[in-house]
């Protein structure tokens, strides 16, 4: 029990942390959480109303208010909660009330405030039920304090009022002397009974200085004078004491000094003062507590100043006490200690006791009086009767159901609500007269008075209240949609069982949503014809329930189940991940579309609906659950993009969600774009492309083409994952590109013939290809000559001579080329192939020949027959390769002083840049020292012109003083003295300097 009870505080100030930072919702869940092991804590109650509140729940704050009130009545907190959360919701004079009770209950500067502000607001709270008449009041007014309280029943005793209202609550006023109110201090104006707060009670006691209350379990509280065991137990009683009683107690009555009490048995209990016989115990004892008599069939009693009287069940009436003016109406005037039937009066349904007479109405509305009359009192000339007397002025047809007794008149009320009074009925404006004859009482034809209690100079006067089974109806079953209006009937239902016809009540209603919240829309009440109109516009879709009040009470069937359901489609909103989406092209990326009526609610049925897109791509909608179409985007084009989703060409709102957590919501606005970055996708083999491969290259060219990678929309595509593999019969070199979308081939092919080229992407073929290489251009050092001229020699004598020559290109392939040959020498050309020919010549004599073989790019001279050494043509072979790779050194160099070329002048710009922004800020600095020193200077010269200013104002002083002085001192030469002679009177004289 412990271990809990210390968890539950712990939890509590976690809340009340949570609470003190603004974190109401963490606040109102730690609260929640406790309330799970102490659903009954009132503390915790009101601190989680407070909470939701702060966060707008209005519903859930008035339920946990009246929660609160509910645990604890007497605790000023739940009034006070419930108050706020009323305000809240505009109900103010609702308001009113219970923040009246909890400074009723405790003195808050906070409530004192919350009252202030409610009552320079509220204009109408309502129908006044209870007025007062007299005491100042020279017509019925309500009573101060109690006007937006809606009584049920009042009872009056002396000089002290006690009052009960629909929610079951006492209030008392008037003379406090001997603690009659039930509370401490001053009740000029009405005070709640704080102590009887928790107790339901529905019926209230006044005796002369005492009260009791009657709760609905039966049990009974009593307080006030106790001098002569009225209270049912022996001691004081300054606050209410229950008293100890078997049974249950129905109802009960109370005079000067003793109380009557009628139990859930109709048996009939008395106690207190005795000198008369009053409690009908045979005897003139004082009782000192409750003691049952032997009426056991009671149905109704009352007890005037010395006398009782009890109406029995089968409608006769007994009589006990103070008989000396016949106010037992049993033919005599002798007093009476035991209870006497009286005779003549039948079907009898209730009796009243005035102070020395007595009224009894019959269940007909027959009235009959007995006892003294010298003031009119029984409502006939006669001064006094000792035996029951019909009042024949007072028709039964006007059906009085109700009387009340003062020590000298008598108020009767009909079920028309219309009031009779006979005796001495004062008019409060100083004139009262006797009169005989029952009157109708015109200043109280408009009350609709109910009931009437009399005080000793006052009457206390009940009006028709609204009951409690008051209730809304007109109510929908069906769902109605979501703006469309709706008026809702109130019929009230008065005390009287009547319903009520006319604008006297304050009305209102309150419409929550299932989050607790004021509903959007409109909910307002007004009166029409003859009853009042709730009318509802509700915006929002969903359950809502319905409060309708009626002078501060909650309606019976309230609150009421209001459905709404959605509208027509007028707008959709697209939920996505981000405001910057990144995908890959052709992959489609999900969003929630929300499909809203023009007051924003879902349209759970589901609507046609188009949609395309700004940019390359397109929409495919998956499926349509709650309102919402979850819909795949699709675009092609890659590149950064302003997205857009269009319905019927409108641009459709975006709202930033985590559609993995639909609580993450983070509304965008007006926003009709998001970022989306396109990104390539994967690579189609059907959409890649070799560029640059030729069919056709001569030996020794550069072979350069790029592999382009694309996807399946065009797009080019990184091929990173997996890259390119290139089939050559030689070395080749690959590069790729900056964003991997293309990779180059480079190689270079030295020998004729066809080159077999494949390239392969995943083990897949993009391309297979043979290139034809064709020889180079003829190299001549490369030609090769064989033959009787292949030697550089002189022959001596005169020959047939062949030799054969090979045109070769520089990588020596066999180059197809023309041959002419130029010779004083008798020759014949023989072509064996392409390349290879055969020259046949004849030297008639010996000497140096010279033989000039024309080629295509170029002539051979040839003395005799001269043939290349093989090892000179591997020679200038190898300086060729040299040379080249020389050049490329070069290259490589002229790259790198490139590049720190570009290093060196980007450190000077970035120097110049610092030097600049140095100079700039010693610029800044010198501008702002020289704009101080100016304003020293400024500030310097005001000083000194100050300083001048007063050395001339000092000095024009100076003057005026001397001046002055020099005045002064002229007129006191000139002044004339005066000097009192001998002779009684006076003389002027000059006073001279000296």
């Amino acid at each position: 029990m412990g271990s809990g009870s210390s968890a539950i505080e712990k939890t509590k100030q976690i809340g009340n942390e949570y609470f003190k930072a603004g974190e109401y919702s963490k606040a109102s869940i730690a609260y929640s959480k406790a309330l799970k092991h102490d659903e009954f804590n009132a503390p915790l109650l009101s601190n989680r109303s407070a909470c939701y509140l702060k966060l707008g729940k209005y519903k859930e704050s008035l339920e946990d208010a009246l929660a609160c009130i509910k645990q604890s009545p007497g605790w000023n907190k739940g009034y006070y909660r419930m108050a706020s959360a009323l305000k809240a919701c505009n109900l103010l004079s609702e308001a009113l009330i219970y923040a009246e009770i909890s400074l009723a209950i405790a003195q808050d500067q906070i409530v004192v405030t919350l009252i202030s502000e409610l009552k320079s607001q509220v204009q109408f709270v309502g129908r006044s039920t209870l007025l007062i008449w007299g005491n100042h009041n020279p017509r019925p007014s309500p009573v101060r304090g109690l006007e937006a309280v809606q009584i049920t029943e009042v009872a009056c005793g002396v000089n002290h009022s006690l009052a009960v209202t629909s929610n079951r609550m006492v209030y008392a006023w008037g003379d406090n002397s001997y603690a009659q109110c039930g509370v401490e201090g001053n009740c000029s104006n009405p005070r709640l009974i704080v102590d009887l707060l928790s107790h339901q009670i529905t019926a209230v006691i006044a005796g002369g200085g005492h009260s009791l209350a009657i709760a609905l379990n039966g049990d009974v509280f009593a307080w006030g004078i106790n001098a002569y065991g009225q209270c049912g137990f022996s001691g004081t009683a300054k606050t209410p004491q229950q008293i100890k009683i078997q049974g249950k107690v129905q109802g009960g009555s109370a005079g000067l000094g003793h109380t009557a009490l009628i139990m859930e048995d109709s048996s009939l209990y008395m106690s207190g003062w005795n000198s008369q016989g009053q409690l009908g115990k045979g005897n003139n004892l004082n009782l000192y507590e409750f003691t049952s008599t032997s009426i056991t069939n009671a149905n109704y009693v009352s007890c005037g100043a010395a006398h009782t009287l009890v109406v029995l069940k089968n409608g006769t009436v007994l009589a006990a006490g103070g008989n000396s003016c016949g106010q037992l109406g049993l033919g005599c005037f002798n007093d009476q200690n035991t209870f006497t039937l009286i005779d003549g009066l039948q079907d009898i349904s209730i009796c009243h006791c005035g102070e020395e007479f007595s009224v009894a109405i019959s269940s007909r509305s027959a009235v009959y009086t007995f006892g003294l009359n010298n003031v009119g009192q029984c409502g006939y000339a006669e001064k006094i009767t000792n035996r029951p007397k019909a009042v024949d002025r007072l028709s039964r047809a006007l059906g009085i159901e109700f009387a009340a007794c003062t020590k000298a008149a008598v108020l009767a009320v009909t079920r028309n609500f219309l009031t009779f009074a006979w005796g001495i009925v004062p008019d409060y404006t100083g004139n009262q007269s006797s009169q005989y004859l029952p009157k109708e009482l015109e200043i109280l034809k408009s009350k609709r008075v109910r009931e009437i209690q009399c005080l000793r100079d006052a009457f206390m006067i009940c009006t028709n209240y609204v009951q409690s089974n008051s209730y809304i109806s007109n109510i929908l079953l069906n769902a109605v949609e979501a703006g469309k209006r709706h008026r809702a009937f109130v019929n009230l239902i008065d005390s009287n069982y009547m319903f009520v016809n006319e604008p006297i009540d304050k009305v209102s209603a309150l419409c929550f949503n299932s989050e607790g919240k004021i509903s959007k829309g409109e909910c307002h009440t007004y009166w029409e014809e003859s009853r009042y109109i709730i009318e509802l516009s509700i915006n929002e879709a969903g359950y809502h329930n319905l409060y309708g009040f009626v002078n501060g009470m909650l309606l019976a069937n309230s609150p009421i189940i209001y459905t709404v359901k959605h509208g027509e489609f007028k707008e959709a909103k697209v939920f996505v991940n981000s405001e910057e989406m990144i995908v890959n092209a052709g992959v489609g990326f999900t969003v929630l579309v929300q499909i809203l009526d023009k007051y924003g609610n879902l349209v759970l049925e589901e609507p046609k609906l188009d949609l395309n897109l700004n940019v390359s791509g397109h929409c495919q909608i998956l499926d349509y659950a709650e309102g919402c179409f979850r819909v795949n985007i699709y675009c092609t084009g890659i590149g950064k993009h302003n997205l857009k989703v269009l319905s019927a060409t409108k641009p459709l709102q975006y709202i930033l969600q985590n559609i993995s957590e639909p609580d993450n919501i983070v509304d965008l606005g007006t926003r009709e774009t998001i970022s989306v970055q396109v990104l390539p996708g994967l690579i189609s083999l059907a959409h890649c492309s070799v560029e640059g491969l030729k069919n056709e290259y001569f030996a020794g060219d550069i072979i350069i083409f790029n592999i382009i990678s694309r996807d399946q929309y065009g797009n080019t595509t990184w091929h990173r994952s997996a890259p390119w593999i290139v089939e050559l019969p030689l070395a080749y070199e690959i590069v790729d590109s900056d964003d991997f979308c293309m990779a180059t081939i480079k190689t270079k092919c030295l020998k004729a013939g066809q080159l077999p080229i494949k390239i392969i992407y995943n083990d897949q073929i993009l391309l297979s290809r043979d290139v034809t290489i064709f020889p180079g251009p003829l190299y001549i050092p490369h030609t090769l000559i064989t033959g009787d001229g292949s030697k550089n020699s002189l022959f001596s004598q005169p020959r047939q001579a062949e030799f054969s020559i090979e045109l070769y290109d520089e990588f020596c392939n066999p180059c197809p080329a023309s041959l002419a040959v130029e010779t004083i020498a008798k020759h014949n050309i023989q072509q064996l192939q392409a390349h290879k020919y055969a020259i046949n010549y004849s030297i008639s004599s010996p000497g140096e020949y010279k033989f000039i073989l024309r080629t295509s790019n170029g002539n051979i001279a040839l003395k005799v027959l001269v043939t290349k050494d093989p090892k000179l043509i591997k020679q200038e072979q190898m300086e060729q390769e040299l040379e080249k790779k020389r050049q490329q050194m070069l290259e490589e160099q002229k790259k790198l002083e490139d590049l720190e070329r570009k290093k060196r002048i980007d450190e000077e710009n970035r120097r110049k840049q610092e030097l600049l922004q140095k100079e700039k800020i010693m610029k800044i600095a010198e501008d702002k020292q020289k704009e101080l020193e100016a304003a020293e200077l400024l500030r310097r010269q005001k000083i000194i012109d100050r300083i001048k200013q007063q050395e001339i104002t000092k000095k024009r002083a100076q003057e005026a003083l001397q001046k002055l002085a020099e005045e002064q001192e002229k007129k006191k030469r000139d002044q004339k003295r005066w000097k009192r002679t001998g002779g009684g009177f006076t003389v002027p004289f000059i006073v001279e300097d000296l």
